[in-house]
């Protein structure tokens, strides 16, 4: 933590606006509105990108190239893993990939997803030549593309995708809890509520799932 605290000032100034993991003043539900105020821009051609073994694969040698363009003390950090991703970000914004091919991404570390306005086969090979370059790999199982219009994709806790209003008929992005996000919260009450908690006072056991309860609640409001 200690180095964190001296380290992280020094990169906060590099990292790209679409990066939301890890960092200060930045949050998943932050990161959650730019998919859903970049959806409504019409980008609803989603890669849902999922990185193989991420922690497990960063070239440390690569990782410690980048660390060293600002301090020359190695450390280790959270930070560091989304400072590698933030390569990424920034070829991404050198190369004006955004403006070019109508791709905009949106990273929580090392979970990201890429909107497109139309065809998403250019914006995935650049994706996939760039992780190559890296020295990382897509996983090909679970990175998947959906419109936005057709279906929801998982991002985080949450599930956007494109609905038309009830009364309006107009198309607007809708954004709800992810089925497992619920299905945790699901089997958080379920514990909580077991026969075999009768001797806890009923005044501690409440206070503990209505704490689990503002989840769903905080959730439910995005």
């Amino acid at each position: 933590m200690a180095v964190k605290l001296i380290i992280e000032p020094l990169f906060e100034a590099d990292f790209c606006d679409t990066s939301y993991g890890f960092r200060p003043q930045k949050s998943a539900h932050e990161a959650v509105d730019a998919i859903a105020n970049t959806l409504h821009q019409r980008y609803t051609h989603v890669i849902d990108a999922d990185l193989s073994k991420y922690f497990d694969t960063i070239p440390h040698a690569k990782l410690m190239a980048v660390v060293a363009e600002r301090i020359v003390d190695g450390a280790i950090s959270p930070l560091l893993a989304n400072l590698y991703l933030h390569l990424l970000d920034r070829i991404w914004e050198r190369h004006n990939i955004a403006q070019r091919y109508g791709a905009r991404i949106v990273r929580y570390a090392d979970d990201l997803v890429i909107l497109c306005k139309g065809d998403i086969t250019k914006p995935l090979a650049l994706l996939k030549q760039i992780l190559d370059r890296l020295g990382l790999t897509l996983n090909e199982t679970k990175t998947h593309t959906v419109n936005a219009f057709q279906g929801p994709f998982d991002f985080l806790d949450f599930s956007p995708q494109m609905r038309r209003g009830q009364t309006s008929g107009k198309w607007y992005p809708h954004t709800e809890p992810s089925g497992k996000s619920i299905q945790r919260i699901k089997e958080k009450v379920t514990s909580l509520t077991d026969r075999r908690l009768t001797p806890v006072p009923l005044d501690n056991l409440t206070e503990t799932l209505n704490r689990s309860l503002e989840t769903v609640v905080r959730l439910c409001k995005r």
